[in-house]
């Protein structure tokens, strides 16, 4: 009986280091997956992405509230520009027509917004460490854009086809304002373009 408890224990013991093994092998495995965010699984049916990232659905609402763009028009743009995938870029072109070379523009994330854009909206909305592939960020952005719409080229907040199609008149000229901005701010003299 003795030498049969023996073996139990010993068997308990060694189960008991395994286990241990399996967990620092699996711990972070299972923490660090929790850091990387993948595409929205279910981007047909608007109820059910939001019910699958539910504090997308509050930064709509806040979005909404802050600029008074309905949340619908802002939601429906990001899915035309990125399907609301948070790493979208716009494919590369081919040299050649294989080998895969520059990208049309520097358009990217959630709200595919450019470079200069993007800058522009940090410059204004003063949410400097904005990042265009984080969903809050992008959706705040979307907002404000539609916001300036509305400011610079007269098209209602409400008008989702025409607000979905616009590039602002005004742009470039921002980039470049910009630009001039960010220059003077770093000390050094810049020429606008026209």
């Amino acid at each position: 009986m003795t030498l049969f408890c023996l073996e139990v224990v010993d068997n308990m013991k060694k189960f008991y280091v395994m286990a241990k093994k399996l967990v620092f092998l699996f711990f972070p495995i299972v923490f660090l997956s929790g850091c990387f965010s993948s595409p929205a699984r279910e981007v047909s049916n608007i109820c059910h992405l939001l019910d699958e990232e539910v504090s997308w659905y509050r930064h709509a609402k806040a979005t909404e509230k802050k600029y008074g763009a309905p949340s619908h028009i802002i939601l429906a743009i990001m899915y035309q520009e990125s399907r609301f995938d948070s790493d979208a870029r716009p494919p590369r072109e081919k040299l050649f027509g294989v080998i895969p070379w520059l990208r049309p523009s520097s358009a990217y994330g959630f709200a595919q917004a450019k470079d200069d854009t993007w800058d522009w909206y940090k410059l204004k909305s003063g949410n400097s460490d904005a990042d265009r592939d984080d969903f809050d960020d992008a959706i705040d952005f979307v907002g404000w854009y539609i916001s300036q719409s509305e400011k610079l080229s007269k098209i209602s907040k409400t008008d989702a086809y025409n607000q979905s199609i616009n590039t602002l008149p005004t742009t470039r000229v921002m980039g470049d304002l910009i630009t001039g901005h960010l220059s003077k701010k770093l000390g050094y003299s810049m020429l606008l373009r026209k």
